[in-house]
């Protein structure tokens, strides 16, 4: 019996030096394995993204929060993940685009693989328009992904919300996608209620960060991106993933690896 439990804590010595050095997903007991519950995922199309979100990619039935300022490619990510989303699951193509905004360019989602005949898009006049919109398409379980722009200036009202969201979205089994653009000085402060519930309420965050643009033969081709685990209920903060992004007159993914 000694024998037995001096095997099984060095069995334990490995898996917690593992888990420190890459993330409390990277290795765990046979038996925690078995009794784990499982959690799927859309893949973001980045085997390196993938590798270190502690979920291989975009967890269901959960928030991710994806931040960037402009061009740090956040935008591109996300078309991406809606095209995986569509490609991983036939029988259930339909997407759906929350764009608050309205600046949203369906010849720019469609040349990054959108099936835009299985896309759904709403263009609400008000976040609070959004956010009800958003809660009905949840009910209806008729999508696997679901990209919202803009709803993060919800205003004071918005925690709530989001935490009504965070429940609807616990058996829906889709991935929504919170697009997220951290504001400088005062107007940060304006916008911090609904930033911060959505962190709170985020099983995932991501941070896009552009590094530099591409360039072959003296014409830009693309951009090359860090994308950093900022937060993660099952990986490492602090993780980052280096991916490029190239276009000519499509847009599509480079592995990094």
């Amino acid at each position: 019996m000694r024998g037995v439990a001096d095997k099984r804590q060095r069995l334990q010595y490995a898996v917690d030096a593992l888990q420190a050095r890459y993330s409390v997903r990277a290795a765990q007991r046979g038996a925690e394995w078995v009794r784990a519950p499982r959690v799927g995922a859309i893949s973001t199309g980045f085997r390196s993204l993938d590798a270190i979100t502690g979920y291989a990619g975009l967890p269901l039935n959960a928030i991710t929060l994806l931040s960037g300022p402009p061009t740090s490619g956040k935008h591109t990510l996300a078309y991406l993940c809606l095209r995986q989303a569509q490609v991983a699951t036939p029988r259930q193509p339909l997407v759906a685009l929350i764009d608050l905004p309205g600046a949203a360019d369906p010849d720019y989602i469609a040349r990054c693989g959108v099936e835009l005949a299985d896309l759904l898009i709403v263009r609400p006049p008000t976040p609070e328009a959004a956010l009800g919109a958003l809660a009905d398409v949840l009910r209806a379980r008729q999508t696997r992904a679901i990209l919202a722009d803009g709803l993060l200036d919800g205003g004071a009202g918005l925690p709530a919300r989001l935490a009504t969201l965070a429940s609807l979205m616990q058996n829906s089994r889709c991935a929504l996608l919170l697009l997220d653009t951290p504001r400088p000085g005062w107007r940060e402060w304006l916008n911090a209620p609904g930033r911060g519930a959505a962190i709170q309420q985020a099983a995932l965050h991501l941070e896009a960060r552009r590094e530099r643009w591409l360039d072959y033969e003296h014409s830009l081709r693309g951009y090359r991106a860090q994308i950093r685990v900022a937060r993660s209920r099952r990986g490492q903060a602090g993780a980052s993933a280096a991916i490029e992004i190239v276009f000519n007159g499509v847009v599509r993914r480079r592995e990094t690896w």
